[in-house]
This record gives C-alpha cells, sequence and structure tokens, in this order.
C-alpha cells in the first residue's frame, strides 16, 4: 500500500501566507412568499409576524453564536422575496438576532429585479434600504465601490459581488426567466452585464493575488453562468444560488459553497462554514477503532471536499441507548460506522448500509486493513487506465474528473469505461439517464467544438491547437484516440438510459470504493474479501454469528469450532443474498440472483467439513445437488455416490451434464451399473459425445461405445468433429477392427 499518496494533513488554499480562518454564514433563494401561509390573503400589518417566525429560528443550532456576533460575514445570494418591503421587513427581523448588521453581504436576484422597469431603478431602491439596515449591498455595476475590504487592520480576505447574470447559460437566462423589464428578452444587455461583472472580478483576482489573500465571490446566478467552465480560480471561494441545485465543491481547482439554496419548499436556516485551514480531525488520532462525535464526522467531510448535508439519519440513530458513532482507522485509511444494540451499519455520507450481522467493533476493526487492501488491489487496475484517460482528457484543456465508471470531459460529455471488458464509451448527456454516443472521441469533441464556437467560447486558433494536441496522442497511442468498440444503432441518436440496470447502477458503486483512491475512505465492505483467518478475542462473535453474513465465513474457522447446525444452515439455508456456493448476488426486478461462485478450493475445503452422517440424510443430499448444481459430481464425495443418485442427477441437471462431468464418475463406486448408464446416454447424445470424446476418462473409451456412437449418425460423409477411430465403426460396424482402448465390461 505504500503506492497510494495520503491526502496532505491540511487543506488550505494556494496562497503564500497562513491567513486566519473566516466563519460565514450563507444562505439564497429564500422566497418568504412562498413560506408565508396564506401569504395571498394576508394583510400587511400581519407581515412582520409571520416573517418574524420563519427569521426567529434562522440560524438554528448556531444561535447563540450568532446572538454574540461569534462570525465574520452573512452572505445572502439574492431572491429573498419579489417585492421590497417584505425585503425590508425581514432584515428587520434578522436585525434583531445578531449584534449588528455591518456583517451582512447581500446581491440581488433576478426576483428582486422582476419588481421594476428598469434594472437601474431597482439598484437605487435597494441601495437606501441598504443603507437603511447597514448592510453591504454588493452590484456589478457603478452604484457600488468595488474597493470593500474588510476594516481590520490586517484584511482577512477580499470580496466582491453581484448579480453575475447568464451570459453562458443558454438555457435559462433573461429570455425565459424573471427580471426587470429591460432586461427581458434582451440578451446583448444580459451578456453585457456578465461581462461588466466579469472584468471586475479579474481586476479584483489579480489584486487578491498580488496580496496572497482570497477572494470571496458572491454572485447570485452560479459562476459557470457568467465565467467560462474550467476557468476557476483557486485562489477564490464561490458563493451562488439560483439554480436551486444545491452544490458543494472543494478540490485543488475550486471552492464552491451552494449547497444552501431555500427554494419554495423546506426550512429557511443559515449554513455556517469554515474558511482557511481546515484540519483533518483524526489526524493525530492512533490506529484502531474510536468513539468520535456526529460533529468531528461533519468536519472530516469537509475536510475532504465533499458536501454533506446535516446527516438527520445518522443523528435518530445515535439517539437510540447504547448507540455510538466509530472511527476504525489504519495505516491512512478510515472508516465509519455506527453500532447500536441491533447490529453494526457502515456510514456512507449522510446514510448508513448494513454490511454485518456481526455486532462486534473488533472483528471489523482486526479486519479493516484486509478489507482495505482488497478493494485497493482489485479496483487499481481499472483505476490506472481511468487516471490516463483522464490525463488525456486534461492535456487538450478539459476537466478530466473521475467519478464512478466516468470520466468527464466536461458538464455534459463524459467517457464512460466498461469495468467489465474496458471498452470506451463517448457520449453526451445533458440530463442525468439521457445520452448520446459517439462512434469516436474525434466525434465527441467535434460536437463539443460546434457548440462552443457558436458560444463563442472558443476561437478557431484554440481549436487548431487542440488538432495538434490531439495528433501527438495519436502517435503516442492514447486510450482516447481508441474507437468506441461497442458501437450500436443507436450511434448520434438521443435514448433513454435505464438508470437501474445500466452501467450507471455499476458506477455508483464503483464510485464509492474510489473513494480509496481520492480520499483514503472506505465505503464499502465484503466479507468474502477478508482472505486471511482472524483471531477473534469477542464473545459476541460465534461461527453461527459469523455465517448469518455470508455461508464463506466458515472457512475462516477453526475445523474443531464448525459444527452440524452451521453446516446445516448454511446447506438447507434460504439466504437469498448469500447462497452456497455463491459469494455476492444481483438484485434484478426485486428478485436476487447469485453471482461470483466461489473458488474451487473453497467448494472443496467447505466438502470436506461436511461430516459422514449428513451426506446419509436424504434431504441434504437434494439440496447440494441442487446448489452445486452441475458441478454436483465434482465436488460430492465418491464413497457416497451411488447409481441412484447418478440418476436423480441426470433427471436434475439433464444428460448432458454426466458427459461434461465423465471425468468424475470413474472414480464412484457400483461403476458396472454407472458405465453402462452412461453409455446408453451418450448413444442418445451421440454427436456432444463425440466432440468431447478427448475429456472422457480412458476407462469409458471402448470398442462398444464407438460403435454405438457410430451407428448413432445419420450423416453420409464423416463430420469433421469425429474421430476416424469412431467412423470406421459407421461404414463397417461388424467388421473386427483394431481398438485403440479397449475394456471389457462384466
Amino acid at each position: 500500500m505504500n503506492d497510494v499518496s495520503l491526502w496532505q494533513n491540511e487543506i488550505q488554499f494556494p496562497v503564500k501566507n497562513i491567513w486566519d480562518s473566516l466563519n460565514i454564514f450563507y444562505i439564497s433563494d429564500i422566497h418568504l412568499e412562498f413560506h408565508i401561509e396564506g401569504f395571498e390573503t394576508i394583510k400587511k400589518r400581519s407581515l412582520p409576524p409571520a416573517i418574524r417566525k420563519l427569521v426567529i429560528d434562522i440560524f438554528g443550532e448556531n444561535k447563540d453564536r450568532a446572538k454574540r456576533g461569534y462570525f465574520d460575514y452573512i452572505i445572502i445570494d439574492g431572491d429573498i422575496a419579489d417585492d421590497i418591503a417584505i425585503v425590508d421587513i425581514f432584515f428587520s427581523c434578522l436585525n434583531k438576532e445578531i449584534p449588528s448588521m455591518e456583517k451582512v453581504l447581500y446581491v440581488l436576484g433576478n426576483h428582486e429585479l422582476s419588481a421594476y422597469s428598469t434594472r437601474q431603478e431597482c439598484y437605487e431602491q435597494y441601495m437606501k434600504l441598504s443603507a437603511k439596515h447597514g448592510i453591504h449591498l454588493l452590484i456589478n455595476d457603478g452604484f457600488m465601490k468595488y474597493d470593500y475590504i474588510d476594516k481590520r487592520s490586517v484584511p482577512k480576505c477580499l470580496i466582491f459581488g453581484g448579480t453575475g447574470f447568464s451570459k453562458y447559460n443558454e438555457m435559462y437566462n433573461t429570455t425565459n426567466l424573471c427580471y426587470s423589464k429591460d432586461l427581458i428578452n434582451n440578451r446583448d444587455e444580459e451578456i453585457k452585464e456578465s461581462e461588466i461583472f466579469y472584468s471586475i472580478y479579474k481586476k479584483y483576482l489579480l489584486k487578491a493575488k498580488k496580496m496572497h489573500l482570497p477572494l470571496i465571490v458572491i454572485s447570485h446566478c452560479p459562476v459557470n453562468d457568467w465565467l467560462k467552465e474550467g476557468e476557476e480560480d483557486s485562489q477564490c471561494i464561490y458563493f451562488y444560488g439560483h439554480d436551486h441545485h444545491n452544490r458543494y465543491v472543494r478540490d485543488k481547482y475550486r471552492t464552491i459553497f451552494a449547497d444552501n439554496q431555500i427554494g419554495y419548499t423546506g426550512n429557511i436556516q443559515m449554513k455556517l462554514c469554515s474558511l482557511g485551514c481546515v484540519y483533518d480531525p483524526f489526524i493525530r488520532y492512533t490506529d484502531g477503532c474510536h468513539k468520535i462525535s456526529i460533529e468531528e464526522y461533519v468536519l472530516y467531510y469537509r475536510y475532504i471536499g465533499e458536501r454533506l448535508n446535516e446527516p438527520k439519519l445518522i443523528n435518530n440513530i445515535l439517539k437510540q441507548k447504547d448507540a455510538g458513532l466509530y472511527l476504525i482507522k489504519h495505516d491512512g485509511y478510515y472508516g465509519f460506522f455506527v453500532k447500536t444494540q441491533k447490529g453494526v451499519k457502515m456510514c456512507v455520507g449522510g446514510m448508513v448500509k448494513q454490511v454485518s450481522t456481526i455486532n462486534s467493533m473488533d472483528y471489523y476493526n482486526e479486519t479493516f486493513l484486509s478489507m482495505v487492501k482488497s478493494f485497493y488491489e482489485g479496483l487499481k487496475p481499472y483505476r490506472l487506465v481511468q487516471e490516463r484517460i483522464a490525463s488525456e482528457v486534461k492535456r487538450l484543456g478539459f476537466n478530466g474528473t473521475i467519478h464512478g465508471c466516468i470520466v468527464d470531459v466536461n458538464y455534459y460529455n463524459h467517457i464512460m469505461v466498461n469495468p467489465y471488458d474496458g471498452k470506451l464509451t463517448y457520449y453526451y448527456s445533458p440530463v442525468f439517464g439521457v445520452a448520446k454516443q459517439f462512434a469516436s472521441f474525434d466525434k465527441l469533441l467535434e460536437s463539443i467544438n460546434k457548440e462552443r464556437l457558436s458560444e463563442q467560447i472558443t476561437t478557431a486558433e484554440q481549436i487548431e491547437e487542440q488538432k495538434k494536441i490531439l495528433g501527438v496522442l495519436q502517435k503516442e497511442n492514447a486510450l482516447i484516440c481508441q474507437p468506441q468498440q461497442n458501437l450500436s444503432e443507436y450511434i448520434d441518436k438521443m435514448i433513454f438510459i435505464d438508470r437501474k440496470e445500466s452501467l450507471y447502477a455499476v458506477s455508483r458503486r464503483v464510485n464509492q470504493v474510489q473513494r480509496l483512491f481520492s480520499a483514503n475512505l472506505l465505503r464499502e465492505w465484503d466479507n468474502t474479501l477478508v482472505a486471511s483467518k482472524i483471531e477473534f478475542k469477542s464473545n459476541e462473535i460465534s461461527g453461527y454469528n459469523l455465517i448469518e453474513d455470508n455461508w464463506k465465513n466458515i472457512l475462516l474457522l477453526r475445523r474443531e469450532d464448525v459444527t452440524e447446525k452451521m453446516l446445516r444452515k448454511i446447506i438447507l439455508g434460504r439466504n437469498k443474498r448469500n447462497l452456497f456456493p455463491y459469494i455476492s448476488y444481483e438484485n434484478w426486478g426485486g428478485k436476487v440472483f447469485p453471482l461470483c461462485r466461489a473458488k474451487d478450493e473453497e467448494i472443496e475445503l467447505f466438502m470436506s467439513l461436511v461430516p459422514d452422517s449428513m451426506f446419509k440424510d436424504r434431504i441434504i443430499r437434494e439440496q447440494l445437488m441442487n446448489k452445486l448444481d452441475d458441478d454436483f459430481l465434482k465436488y460430492y464425495p465418491a464413497k457416497y455416490f451411488t447409481y441412484d443418485l447418478l440418476q436423480k442427477y441426470v433427471k436434475s441437471c439433464g444428460e448432458l451434464a454426466i458427459i461434461k462431468n465423465a471425468p468424475y464418475l470413474a472414480r464412484m463406486k457400483e461403476q458396472a451399473h454407472i458405465r453402462r448408464y452412461f453409455i446408453e446416454i451418450a448413444e442418445k447424445n451421440a454427436n456432444y459425445t463425440i466432440k468431447h470424446i478427448d475429456e472422457l476418462p480412458k476407462e469409458y473409451q471402448c470398442e462398444e461405445l464407438y460403435q454405438k456412437l457410430a451407428l448413432s449418425l445419420y450423416q453420409k460423409h464423416r463430420p469433421k468433429w469425429c474421430p476416424d477411430y469412431i467412423w470406421k465403426y459407421h461404414n463397417n460396424p461388424k467388421k473386427s477392427q483394431t481398438i485403440i482402448f479397449q475394456l471389457q465390461f462384466p
């Protein structure tokens, strides 16, 4: 595992000096009109108490912190309400919850603008309102000073903000959304506004870099509506709203807080974030199992750069008696579990999933590193292919982000890497579940550039430079230069993809395991992957308890600890998820299908554990026949095999199964009966038997068999698959011939 680079102990913005942390409350898209009961009929004098009721708990558990002013800023990304009178009341109510309004930063949304004929008129009215309440209104034009710096002696950051508008969003803009009347259906003006906002943003970014300070950018519209995709700067922290699609991103390329857009439903509550140096809360924890708090858990997810909403489910579980949240840490890898009186579940973000019926943290602690290694080694070759594709995509100036089975080219265009056969699929997907495939990456790139040229996102010179890089990649035999190998009739057609039955479902599962590479975090568990013997220290763990989860766990026990009761449970058990001799399953349409057959040596080891007394049990024999299917002859002990049992086997598995498994018949008792029965079946299935004649044991190859096989053939001329030493009996079966292998039957 040494080749896995651990995440750094802290994440900080790429500035030369270490700066103090910033504690910021943020919210957007409150839309108060939709949250006031009976708003259409309510009287004006009733509005203040109604809004007061909504605002009184806006800080939630951080109410005391807000009252004392223990924060740096409150950011409101627009769309408080359509009516300025309601916004006025809102700020009056907010003022009662905090000691001063000077820390409030506010940008106008499209709904604030929609009440006015011109944006100029809107700006003037809201400037008066901001002066009344003492808040900072940030506007992307000449009505606001853009040199706002924190008034402390040593500034923590630079702040810039405004509406932003939607130059690069062709789907949602002034042509179909509410804005001031002078902007509706006026794309030229909207683009101009975005360009003004962008130009001032660039000036402040340059200033921030010179001062080695982070730049907080506040806009109502999403960052990629006014900024080209991929142009985000790691020096910036972006806050936005507008689209009602909560999003949190924190990686080495960008930091985005857009994950508290309230919308038309839901609770109106501020979120709190801490910017600056974000430390791994568990960096100083020793290897082992530790009980932790839910706050530490949430902080860890912030550290690895993943959005984690309030984990209500985990919180509710922890309210149960004797419940606890646990961290298991080994060699820099983490796993999180919740333990209750009913069992142990693994934490997957804000959710939990059952991974085993074993109710002891000792078991998970002792097997954790083996589990990590198993998943890591299994996925590593696949991950290396994805990383190679991602690097090739990045050389062309695109994203190259890996998630699940997918490598992103950009937001709408992707490469799917099939984990089963390694084939690549190039496709465009405007909406999840809808896709259009392309025959090659060249075709995909051609489609991307056509769209970018029409939107003036790229230039002909940039495309030419891109072609040069692509030519170099072709000479290097880049993976993305290989044509799509699974072409279908749906190439270049938009089709619907079944999310449950397609690779999308596989991708979600792979994405869980991939966090081993991106965050050193284990979010999957499979007891069958634990290869080594385990010394169990806890009395809570019994062999019987182990096989509740998977039959294969019995192989981890000492032979003397295996009981007939355990074996009967495995053979006769109806556990749909772990049917012997399979070690995994797939759920299709509500039905469970076993997958991934155990290794030969594992099945043989299990059969060796079965005592003689059990093979005398008719029900046990029948169940083993059903479970082992065609391989019943292969694994069933020869000393207990009879002619009658063979007949039942043929009825159950078919006649071809006995021919296929003939090598195992030779070691059975009652050979005289078995051999004659075999010849009868072979004669009935002559073609199949002849094609597999070389696979038959020498003891079964005899003149009698050759004669019966030859006489069963209807062809006038010898088929290519029929050997000469059999065909000659077809021409003159009564004539004495040289026998290759002769065996006298009694």
